[in-house]
């Protein structure tokens, strides 16, 4: 399932992005490692993480209780 980019996405760095998830950059980046968090954007040698792909991760996170 492939999200299209919003023209008005922005790019967050990873602390932004971990403080909007509510969790550590160091958790970012173990995710990142395991391949099971958010998808992120590599530009060059910097991360950054489209405000989009941060929602699709909540959505995708969501569970249902019996």
């Amino acid at each position: 399932m492939t999200a299209q980019a919003s023209t008005t996405d922005v790019l967050l760095t990873a602390k932004t992005a971990a403080q909007r998830l509510s969790v550590g950059v160091q958790t970012l980046a173990k995710w990142r490692s395991e391949k099971k968090g958010p998808r992120y954007v590599l530009l060059g040698r910097s991360i950054r993480y489209r405000t989009s792909d941060i929602d699709e991760f909540i959505e995708r996170s969501i569970t249902e209780t019996a």
